[in-house]
């Protein structure tokens, strides 16, 4: 069941973000699921999760948040 609650983690916080007026931008899928893996077993602290997704946000092409 941790795989379905990943995915919908990852999901929910990309309509997050895109009702925002952002995303995320990545590499690769390799990456994101690298990154939303070491989320869920507990690998990240908060200011870590934090710091990659203010690396890979992406504004809306207004630039506006």
């Amino acid at each position: 069941m941790t795989e379905g609650n990943t995915r919908l983690a990852w999901a929910g916080a990309r309509v997050f973000l895109l009702l925002n007026s952002c995303d995320v931008g990545y590499g690769s899928v390799d990456e994101v699921e690298g990154f939303v893996l070491a989320v869920a077993r507990g690998e990240l602290q908060v200011p870590e999760i934090a710091a990659w997704i203010e690396h890979h946000l992406t504004l809306d092409e207004s630039g506006q948040q």
